[in-house]
């Protein structure tokens, strides 16, 4: 009498090495007939794999890899900030044709008539993107802006009150310094309403 080994590893005393026993428990016997956990398929794989591995060892080749799906991978095309031999400037990166408007900014060209309703709108959107940092009287002194290391821009000084509509749209567009551009969250007819609402607060605070 002795025990022998099932397949998850737990051992059950008082059986004989019967293969009978052993099916009616849904066992595997251990010893040198049944090996636990191990198949002839088992055993080719690792052998598949393992010469594999060392069939690559050490290989090198001066041809390019094998690309099943090229999907147009590697097709001749030009990359920002690659040199070129086919442009006198030697850059694939060409720069922006003089004249070009941004797509969907045409009809922001030419100032906009000033109405009472293109001055409701530009308060409104000011006090959405501008009074948080120049605050809502436009001296700078907003809540995010006083806590900032660098204060915003008032609007109410010699040298920004000299300045025409179309500067107020182009930090609007394109931002200064600190202040990130706001084109993705402004449409170019609500940038010239808030800097028309710009020109109406420094005309109050004269």
């Amino acid at each position: 009498m002795r025990g022998f080994t099932c397949h998850k590893g737990s051992v059950i005393p008082g059986l004989t090495r019967d293969p009978a026993q052993c099916k009616r428990f849904n066992l595997k016997l251990t010893g040198s007939r049944v090996k636990p956990g191990m198949t002839r398929n088992h055993l080719v794989c690792i052998v598949l794999i393992a010469l594999a591995i060392s069939g690559c060892r050490g290989w090198t080749s001066t041809e390019p890899p094998i690309h099943p799906n090229p999907n147009m991978d590697t097709q001749i095309k030009y990359k920002a900030y690659r040199e070129s031999d086919f442009f006198a400037d030697q850059r694939d990166m060409r720069p922006r044709v003089e004249g070009t408007i941004a797509h969907g900014d045409l009809d922001g060209l030419k100032q906009p008539t000033m109405t009472h309703a293109l001055m409701q709108r530009g308060r409104q959107r000011y006090d959405i993107y501008c009074a948080p940092c120049h605050s809502k009287v436009g001296d700078g002194d907003g809540l995010v802006g006083r806590r900032m290391p660098i204060k915003p821009t008032t609007f109410h000084s010699d040298y920004m009150r000299a300045q025409p509509l179309k500067h107020y749209v182009d930090v609007e567009t394109n931002g200064i310094r600190t202040m990130p551009s706001y084109k993705h969250q402004v449409p170019i007819q609500d940038r010239w309403a808030i800097a028309a609402y710009i020109k109406a607060l420094q005309e109050l605070k004269l």
